[in-house]
């Protein structure tokens, strides 16, 4: 498996993750994604992250949005912050929601906004309920919800971890 390449050969693990990117099997392509969301550096693993989550397949895209989630950083938000429009998948969409909230980046929360404001279930229910969770509270309106947004700008916190490691 490319987990124990990757334990004693980084090198040899990064480059087989990297050709198996392109491999017809969903399977194939989704164990790559998560390897190389390990085996790279933030910045150097987002661009081949980012391109994956709109695979043809769920499982794929799943393994990209966790990836990306886990990072937790501004630019790994804005690469899931637009694509919950397109995001027809109930279980890739729960990951989406939960990726969106990590690392308190104003621009994934924004995005969690603008699902509630959307009132399109079920991303309005998942977007309020990660919000609430967040906040500890139900701040209210949509219009509340970015003035909390925007007073989290800044702030270094990361979410709890969640059971899809």
């Amino acid at each position: 498996s490319l987990e124990v390449l990757a334990r004693y050969f980084p090198e040899s693990a990064l480059a087989v993750a990297n050709d198996c990117l392109t491999d017809p099997s969903p399977v194939v392509r989704a164990a790559a994604l998560s390897a190389l969301g390990r085996l790279l550096p933030d910045d150097e693993a987002l661009p081949l992250l980012a391109t994956h989550i709109s695979d043809p397949d769920q499982d794929v895209r799943a393994a990209a949005v966790i990836r990306l989630g886990l990072m937790g950083s501004a630019m790994s938000s804005r690469a899931l912050s637009d694509w919950w429009r397109e995001e027809r998948d109930g279980e890739v969409g729960r990951l989406l929601v939960e990726a969106l909230g990590r690392g308190y980046a104003p621009v994934g929360l924004m995005a969690l906004v603008e699902m509630l404001e959307s009132r399109r279930d079920p991303w309005a229910f998942r977007a309020h309920h990660r919000l609430v969770c967040l906040a500890g509270r139900d701040v209210g309106s949509p219009d509340q919800w970015r003035a909390w947004v925007s007073a989290q700008e800044g702030q270094v916190r990361l979410t709890p971890g969640s059971e899809d490691e």
